[in-house]
């Protein structure tokens, strides 16, 4: 074994020890081949208030399921970066977090957070019931994260900061919990702000994409990719723009071919072929069980049902 090889081994092991005492049973890896791994952590508690600082350099720590329940039952963490870019996985979702940015955990969940270079980032320790009062429990599913560079993110994130050091200088118990429920409320205004910018964003495009697709519902053969690839976008990034909206890419255009045949119906005498291949259906039969699926009749039925009185 190589010197450089066993003295990354040994410092691995020195990262999972300290994670060990401070946090719990966590794994680390190193994510990219080159410059040593590094953690560091300091902790606080002021009495129902635990935070780490944790500085990290091109290491990865993995939460399986279930790892921290023992420790952390009953508790969520607010995370908080100073510096640097962490990314984060969990459930299939990826997360990059820059400076500000203040995310909310379940702690027993599997994880995995990694920086390739020097990042640090505080996290507190939340008793669970306090989300409830502030209408924040039922939407703890997974990661939530907020933006602290606009808006009442960046009060987030300084206010944090703030309360951080206060604890570190031993708050009472009355003003611990105080400044607890102050995050909290702060972190729900910050993400009611986040999703309500972030649904006119959505609108805008969803707009957009359905000006795009209208002009080749002729076209045969559009594929997710083709949307995607149409608006800068990775596949990925489009499926979660539609889940926002609670629907999926392929309900999503399959809708707007049947709005656009359900239109062509009322308004031409085409056969049922035409508009089916107008709509971008490969043939009638196909169209007429989506149409049905969907409206509830036929389009022939619709058709006479929709055709104004002689």
């Amino acid at each position: 074994m190589l010197v450089n090889e066993r003295a990354a081994i040994l410092s691995l092991a020195k990262c999972e020890q300290a994670l060990h005492r401070t946090v719990g049973p966590l794994q680390v890896s190193v994510p990219v081949a080159g410059s040593g791994p590094m953690l560091k952590i300091s902790s606080h508690t002021c009495l129902s208030t635990v935070t780490h600082r944790v500085q990290m350099r091109n290491i990865a720590v993995t939460r399986p399921a279930g790892s921290l329940e023992s420790r952390w039952s009953g508790k969520v963490f607010l995370l908080m970066i100073e510096r640097g870019v962490i990314h984060s996985v969990e459930e299939g979702n990826t997360y990059e977090s820059t400076v500000g940015d203040v995310l909310l955990i379940n702690p027993v969940k599997q994880n995995i957070i990694w920086t390739e270079d020097q990042a640090t980032f505080l996290s507190m320790s939340i008793p669970h019931h306090e989300l409830a009062g502030v209408r924040l429990l039922e939407r703890l599913t997974g990661v939530i994260s907020v933006k602290g560079c606009i808006g009442k993110g960046q009060l987030l994130s300084l206010v944090m900061r703030g309360f951080a050091a206060e604890a570190a200088a031993d708050l009472d118990e009355g003003a611990s919990v105080a400044g607890r429920t102050l995050l909290l409320n702060l972190f729900r205004d910050a993400l009611t702000e986040q999703e309500q910018n972030c649904r006119s964003a959505d609108d805008e495009l969803l707009l957009r994409m359905h000006s795009w697709m209208m002009a080749r519902l002729p076209e045969h053969g559009l594929w997710i990719s083709d949307l995607a690839k149409a608006f800068a976008m990775s596949e990925r990034g489009l499926y979660r723009l539609f889940a926002r909206n609670e629907t999926t890419p392929e309900r999503w255009l399959q809708a707007q071919q049947l709005e656009h045949a359900r239109v062509m119906l009322e308004a031409t005498s085409y056969q049922i072929g035409v508009i089916a291949y107008g709509a971008g259906f490969a043939d009638a039969s196909h169209f007429t069980r989506q149409f049905r699926q969907t409206y509830g009749m036929t389009p022939s039925a619709y058709r006479r049902l929709e055709a104004p009185a002689s």
